[in-house]
């Protein structure tokens, strides 16, 4: 069973996670999945695999980073880059036997993503490749995961900078995806999502959020309506961490 997550930044994603981790007990994340893969596959040896998962926990298990200070940031993205590098590396690899395919699916996440400065469009394009491996290998090897995010989280991550989406494109990018399972909403009002804005410590990010957060909720609202009305196949279920909702 394929078990994912959706929501905002800052919408509690993952406490919602740790709140229901108790009642998966045998789940694994996508990446610490991939991770015993690799190690199962003997592509790592031991002391890779353990610091690799450890690295893996350590990552999912910290609060939003958009929190942190920037020390506490700086030292989480040094321990990050080294499970990241180590992941993708193995990752694009093991993917090159999906490109064909999700051909259709990457020309299409093309056309959106063209819309994304260059800076996000190599990452979001690695994110989706990432994700949607984790789940083949999942799949495949019949494993069962519970993540704080997962593939339909990136559809977020594709259009968070993109002013005016259109929703015939996300739409057919959402057909083409391989689905959950079971997708957890995690919902947040727009004014706690505003009010928590206010607890970011990058400035610049801070001013992002402060200066695009009616597009970027109005934007995830338009997703969360076509993944619960035009995509079938999902049992579909709603978190409410925030009380005002």
């Amino acid at each position: 069973m394929i078990i994912e997550h959706f929501g905002l930044p800052l919408s509690g994603k993952t406490s919602a996670k740790k709140k229901n981790l108790y009642k998966y007990e045998n789940f694994l994340s996508y990446r610490r999945n991939y991770i015993l893969h690799l190690y199962q596959k003997k592509k790592i040896k031991f002391f890779t695999f353990k610091l690799l998962n450890t690295l893996c926990e350590f990552s999912e298990n910290k609060k939003n980073s958009l929190l942190d200070s920037y020390l506490k940031k700086l030292i989480f993205s040094l321990f990050e880059k080294i499970l990241f590098q180590k992941l993708y590396f193995y990752c694009l690899k093991d993917f090159s036997e999906l490109d064909r395919k999700y051909n259709r699916l990457n020309i299409e996440l093309e056309k959106v993503n063209k819309k994304n400065k260059k800076y996000r469009r190599k990452k979001i394009s690695l994110w989706f490749k990432e994700f949607i491996l984790y789940r083949h290998i999942a799949i495949k090897n019949n494993n069962d995961i519970f993540d704080d995010e997962g593939i339909f989280q990136r559809i977020l991550s594709l259009i968070f900078e993109i002013k005016k989406i259109n929703k015939k494109q996300i739409l057919t990018i959402l057909k083409l995806l391989p689905k959950p399972d079971v997708l957890y909403f995690v919902n947040i009002s727009q004014s706690n999502f505003r009010n928590k804005i206010k607890f970011i410590k990058d400035k610049n990010q801070k001013l992002f959020f402060s200066q695009n957060y009616k597009n970027i909720y109005t934007n995830h609202l338009i997703v969360k309506k076509l993944i619960r009305e035009k995509i079938k196949g999902i049992k579909t279920d709603n978190i409410y961490i925030d009380k005002d909702y």
